[in-house]
């Protein structure tokens, strides 16, 4: 249970999230929201210790180029990964696939790039696989 203010902003706001209809959704979107549905779970309870967010990095529509061309200015690169998590003294990068899903050149690069700072990289293809990469990075109980 969370005990001081910032705690209790946080749990106040990870339940402001809406949760999804899962059966509207397919592949990795689906996937993307059961991960931050648990996440959100773990959080409160304490069992994930670790901040954690989706960097918004999608492709954007043709003809907002205006838009998107303020958005690379401002820092957005291709090949960003789904889940990014931050902890006392490491962070991590998790790229969310469904099975038969493959990593962009772009995120072939990126992953690269983790791997020349030692940042934790992971794929992962189900809820069970994000579970076990956090246990793995000693971020969740």
């Amino acid at each position: 249970m969370w005990n001081s203010i910032e705690q209790r902003h946080l749990y106040q706001y990870l339940f402001s999230i809406p949760n999804p209809n899962l059966s509207n959704h397919k592949g990795e979107t689906k996937l993307h929201l059961e991960c931050i549905n648990h996440m959100k779970s773990w959080a409160v309870s304490g069992e994930l210790k670790a901040l954690w967010f989706h960097p918004a990095n999608e492709t954007l529509k043709k003809g907002d180029t205006g838009w998107g061309m303020l958005l690379k200015m401002m820092g957005k690169l291709p090949g960003v990964p789904d889940l990014i998590f931050l902890w006392d003294k490491g962070s991590g990068c998790i790229e969310l696939k469904s099975s038969k899903g493959r990593l962009t050149e772009e995120q072939e690069t990126f992953k690269k790039w983790c791997c020349e700072f030692n940042i934790p990289y992971a794929i992962c293809r189900s809820l069970k696989e994000v579970e076990k990469t956090l246990k793995d990075w000693k971020v969740l109980k």
